[in-house]
């Protein structure tokens, strides 16, 4: 299990990241952080994930399925959102204020999956 938690995601980092670092489209000290940043961020959420088999004080929901690393999963890419949103700030798309035509095409779309997922059911 320890191997899961700590080992793998680092491996998983180690095949990835050359890839990301070649194609990375600006050379610049920014884009290099942010790069490392992701994977940083992206260990951080493995470990969570696995937190509830490491130590039995985070096993707080009974269950078959890894509820509790996915709460913790959940809350860590949350906090880890605020933490690093000014460093993304160029790429940051999350709105609470929606464009209204915006809306509209999505709820048409929406509606058109939905009418077609019902008629198939039925």
């Amino acid at each position: 299990m320890v191997y899961q938690a700590f080992i793998q995601p680092f491996l998983q980092i180690l095949i990835i990241l050359p890839l990301l670092l070649i194609f990375i489209k600006d050379r610049t000290r920014n884009n290099y952080f942010r790069v490392l940043s992701i994977a940083f961020c992206y260990y951080i959420y493995c470990i969570c994930l696995f937190m509830p088999h490491l130590v039995d004080s985070f096993h707080i929901i009974n269950g078959n399925w890894n509820w509790n690393g996915k709460i913790y999963g959940i809350l860590s890419g949350i906090a880890i959102y605020f933490i690093f949103r000014q460093q993304f700030n160029d790429n940051n798309f999350f709105t609470l204020k929606q464009n209204k035509e915006g809306l509209k095409a999505a709820l048409k779309v929406a509606f058109a999956i939905i009418s077609i997922l019902v008629s198939l059911a039925y």
